[in-house]
């Protein structure tokens, strides 16, 4: 209902959304595009039709839970809130999951998720490595 009362606010005339109205309908859901979010949206279209619209933030609407629920995830990690996982923090997980991993496993999971080379997981190392397992 709240999607379908944002495209008719947006699209009065009835034409379907061009990139300025889905951009201020997407915003009025809360969500921020950029105008380069927003052309990658359009995909060369002139309008988006209210059924595109709907199936684009139900979308939207599903990303951005799992990726609220990733950032609760990456909590029970990092439970000292410092933003980061450190290997100590990765053990303290595994173990108490009962997982038998070994110190060098551990350290190659880090290492796969450690971009920036500091040894530790930002939550945006992590998001990044989640979305790459299609998880977000």
């Amino acid at each position: 209902e709240e999607i379908d009362e944002a495209f008719y606010i947006f699209d009065p005339g009835e034409q379907g959304l061009d990139a300025r109205g889905l951009r201020a309908a997407m915003r009025s859901l809360g969500f921020d595009p950029s105008k380069d979010d927003v052309r990658l949206l359009m995909a060369d279209a002139s309008n988006i039709d209210e059924e595109q619209f709907r199936e684009l933030m139900a979308y939207q609407m599903e990303l951005r839970q799992m990726q609220n629920e990733l950032r609760v995830a990456f909590g029970l990690f990092d439970k000292q809130g410092r933003g980061r996982i450190a290997y100590a923090d990765l053990k303290r997980v595994v173990v108490e999951l009962g997982e038998n991993l070994t110190d060098e496993e551990l350290m190659s999971m880090i290492r796969t998720a450690d971009k920036d080379g500091d040894g530790e997981v930002s939550l945006d190392e992590y998001l990044a490595i989640m979305k790459v397992a299609g998880l977000c």
